[in-house]
């Protein structure tokens, strides 16, 4: 994109209707019997799981809501290509959730309304991807630097977690657009970085690894599970990979990157 252009994200603010409807998933399955099994999860691998135990255990399940957020035959295969059609539609819902906010809870807030809000966002982001911010160091912290990548990464958490994540995102987004990045710098150190800042306590030891008290997991237990359960993709090419991402891509600016990204690490 050039350094003028302010195109993103391809919506705008009265485009609400959800364009890519897949019918055959997220149905309300109502099945008679004494006995229910409860579950609740999100996400894409959620929505699988939750279509696989009603098919193994019809007689168990009363009632199962699926979030339409993948397709399952898509899934199992390994695609993770069907996943992210609607997803640029969450900042839509940023510009209506800013607007009723008010300037005091959403630092993006523009009395013209929520489209205007979604064109500002699309101007700061814009600008960001060819200027990135430096951020000097000081007698605790080392010097850190934020970019347009780390950004797509906020993106794709805003996405799972739009309710919780909305307010730190307008807040990033407007301090990026006053080109002072050191509150993007702290979310990147607590979130989006290994923690090395400090020594792990008594509650790691007792917590064994890959607690929360250990830092957590890094995310490559779900890479071990997920690739195996699709067709191999050792046998493939640059160019069909290239392929791939950008049909990802043109399906989400948002985070159309970002999900490619799933598939590689097979």
């Amino acid at each position: 994109m050039a350094s003028g252009e302010h195109k993103w994200p391809p919506i705008s603010y009265d485009n609400r209707v959800l364009q890519h409807q897949r019918p055959n998933e997220s149905r309300l399955l109502v099945l008679p019997t004494r006995r229910t099994l409860k579950s609740s999860n999100t996400g894409a691998s959620a929505t699988a799981l939750g279509a696989t135990l009603v098919s193994m255990f019809p007689d168990r399940i009363h009632r199962a809501v699926l979030d339409e957020v993948a397709d399952s035959f898509d899934y199992m295969a390994g695609g993770w290509s069907t996943n992210v059609p609607d997803t640029d539609l969450e900042f839509v819902k940023l510009g209506k959730y800013c607007r009723l906010g008010g300037p005091i809870n959403c630092p993006l807030y523009d009395e013209d309304g929520p489209a205007a809000i979604i064109e500002r966002v699309a101007k700061i982001i814009a600008d960001f991807v060819h200027e990135p911010i430096g951020i000097p160091g000081d007698a605790v912290i080392g010097p850190a630097i934020v970019t347009y990548n780390d950004l797509k990464r906020v993106f794709r958490d805003i996405v799972y977690h739009p309710l919780r994540e909305f307010t730190v995102t307008a807040q990033i987004l407007y301090d990026i657009s006053q080109r002072n990045g050191s509150s993007f710098a702290s979310y990147k150190r607590a979130y989006l970085e290994p923690r090395l800042d400090h020594a792990f306590g008594e509650a790691c030891l007792s917590d064994e690894p890959y607690s929360e008290a250990c830092g957590g997991d890094d995310g490559a237990a779900n890479f071990a599970i997920a690739c195996p359960d699709g067709q191999s993709r050792l046998g493939q090419t640059k160019e069909s990979y290239r392929e791939y991402a950008r049909k990802i891509q043109a399906q989400s600016r948002l985070i159309g990157e970002e999900w490619a990204v799933i598939q590689l690490a097979c």
